[in-house]
């Protein structure tokens, strides 16, 4: 062999040596960071770097930076600015989820996966929004509050308990807030934390919502409770009974299916059970052996009813 082919064989095995050790040292770097117990160093929930830090301490850092009550969303309508604060309309940060994401951001269960991610975003920035959750509802009679000089409105269907059975009234297709792109544009701006972006409230024809059956069990149902009393400092304080309602869910939404275009009032049938200790029962069995020997009588669930029962000892 020729010493110009000797040089060229014995350069090739350095090169080759080279990339292996290179190969094998990114790996071993990739190995480590793949197996820690923190975020990738570049991870942000929204602009907040949670990077190197464990579930716990990103949880930390999101609960100083993300409350309901300090977050306020701005709408628009007709050229009219107004803000809603997030208390007003149930909404909750779910720190334990985003936290959870942050932390598993990159980390799927392929190795060679979490190798090439932990490399990734240990040089480049990862954004994840913040989770979150509010009631449509609350919000939805919000800005149907502001939307007063509406057209054509939309009516609304109404439910109520009445004589042993949820009375359903359907509503009227109509002019209105168009809720559910709402909802869409209020995640958008608060989950990731776009809080001085305006969200146009448009108006348009939409439908009236009929609930669920879930959705009015969870409205109405209760488990019946006895009144509750209590003596403390010459004071009785007692809460009025609850009465026990409720329905078979599967046997409700068949009823509203089948009446989804009824223009007429209809019925989902209730059972309604009383407790054993009602407030009357209260009132005839203790409350005159009570203002015997206790100069006032507290309702905790209704203060005038409270004031006349005390008036009348």
């Amino acid at each position: 062999m020729s010493e110009k082919k000797a040089r060229r064989k014995n350069a090739k095995i350095i090169v080759l040596t080279v990339i292996a050790v290179l190969i094998a040292s990114l790996c071993a770097i990739a190995g480590v960071l793949a197996k820690t117990d923190t975020a990738y160093g570049k991870i942000y929930v929204n602009d907040l770097c949670v990077g190197k830090k464990n579930t716990a301490d990103i949880k930390t850092a999101l609960e100083e930076k993300y409350s309901p009550e300090n977050t306020n969303v701005i709408f628009t309508y007709k050229n009219t600015d107004f803000e809603v604060n997030g208390a007003d309309f149930d909404l909750k940060y779910d720190l334990d989820k985003t936290s959870e994401n942050a932390y598993q951001a990159g980390k799927g269960k392929n190795f060679i996966s979490r190798g090439f991610n932990a490399v990734k975003y240990s040089l480049f920035k990862k954004e994840i929004p913040v989770e979150i959750t509010f009631d449509q509802e609350k919000l939805y009679n919000i800005l149907k509050e502001k939307a007063t000089d509406v057209e054509n409105p939309v009516t609304d269907t109404v439910t109520e308990l009445k004589d042993g059975n949820l009375v359903i009234q359907n509503g009227k297709k109509g002019n209105g807030v168009d809720i559910d792109k709402i909802k869409k544009d209020v995640e958008k701006v608060v989950s990731k934390n776009k809080l001085t972006d305006k969200i146009e409230v448009k108006i348009t024809e939409i439908k009236p919502k009929i609930p669920t059956a879930q959705a009015l069990y969870d409205e109405f149902h209760k488990e019946p409770k006895d009144v509750e009393f209590s003596h403390e400092n010459g004071e009785v304080h007692f809460s009025e009974h609850v009465t026990g309602v409720t329905f078979d869910v599967n046997e409700a939404q068949k009823i509203l299916d089948q009446n989804k275009h009824n223009i007429e009032p209809y019925s989902i049938p209730v059972e309604i059970t009383q407790p054993e200790k009602t407030t009357q029962w209260f009132i005839d069995n203790k409350l005159s052996d009570t203002l015997g020997s206790f100069s006032t009588v507290y309702n905790a669930g209704n203060y005038e009813r409270s004031h006349n029962i005390a008036l009348a000892a």
